[in-house]
């Protein structure tokens, strides 16, 4: 057993979803017709939208090498603190406990500045949310000139985002890439381009992501994106966007800074805060995650 599937099995370990099969080789079809339909349940998660042409498998040891995996011994303790951000996510964007919130499964990653962990919180919490047996994952890397998610899963010289914005008739379900992990895809940014920004603010970006939203509202497209005080791209995603993850490196952003990038943001959406890599005593207090609501126009 790999080290993602340790990971997703801690994950999961309260909800067994029974047997499973074994992942498809690289090319197989993501809609081929199990050995023996008349045994299997149909499958709770689908992705009609697309046809995927292949499906790339997840090199756990490559994701620990990059510092993207937790530690072994941390793998409890990541699952549950990642549990404690997914779930209001979740139900702000399917209603659960709470009124739905407009393009809910639209969720925009970000920070102040950069190396707050916030491509680490994207990965993992997509990881997180994948093993929920309700609902399935895209993540997007919006981050067109680091594409740390792009790099982590290898697909570097694949199309991607940026290529589908400049041409007009590329769809993005047609550069989505499915994994070997149950209810996880990834949307690469495709090649760099300094026009960027301007291809983010664009109508058709707008409507490639609305329309992915509303195709599969079963679907959470999680979009890593670039720091909001470094790059533009981010404060124009979060207009498109239902809701808002801010990740805050404990001990290293200052408070004036967080505010700034906070002040870039809409305030009649939910913008929640991650506290990343705080102290022990801190975290046996706080469980490392606060859900900022003062933003949400509701207190000024």
């Amino acid at each position: 057993m790999s080290i993602v599937e340790k990971a997703l099995s801690k994950l999961h370990a309260a909800k067994p979803r029974g047997s499973e099969t074994a992942p498809r080789d690289i090319g197989a079809p993501a809609h081929a017709a199990p050995a023996a339909p008349a045994a299997e349940p149909a499958p709770i998660r689908s992705r009609a939208r697309i046809a995927p042409r292949e499906r790339i498998q997840v090199d756990s040891e490559s994701l620990r090498r990059q510092r993207v995996l937790p530690p072994v011994e941390s793998l409890d303790h990541i699952a549950d603190e990642f549990r404690r951000i997914k779930w209001p996510l979740l139900g702000a964007a399917f209603g659960k406990g709470t009124a739905p919130v407009p393009r809910g499964n639209l969720i925009l990653v970000t920070s102040s500045v950069a190396d707050e962990g916030k491509s680490f919180t994207s990965i993992n919490l997509a990881l997180s949310i994948a093993v929920e047996r309700d609902c399935r994952v895209l993540l997007i890397d919006t981050d067109n000139i680091k594409a740390r998610v792009t790099n982590v899963f290898g697909l570097q010289n694949r199309p991607g985002l940026i290529d589908c914005l400049k041409d007009g008739t590329s769809k993005l379900g047609d550069m989505v890439v499915e994994t070997d992990i149950e209810g996880l895809a990834v949307l690469p940014a495709g090649r760099q381009d300094s026009a960027a920004p301007e291809l983010f603010a664009s109508r058709r970006m707008e409507y490639l992501l609305t329309e992915l939203a509303e195709q599969d509202p079963s679907e959470i497209l999680l979009l890593d994106c670039s720091p909001l005080l470094a790059k533009n791209e981010p404060q124009v995603l979060s207009r498109i966007v239902g809701q808002v993850l801010m990740v805050v490196r404990a001990d290293y952003t200052p408070r004036p800074l967080v505010l700034d990038a906070l002040a870039l943001l809409e305030r009649n959406k939910p913008i929640h805060l991650v506290l990343n890599q705080t102290n022990a005593d801190l975290l046996a207090k706080y469980y490392g995650y606060h859900q900022y609501e003062s933003y949400e126009g509701r207190n000024g």
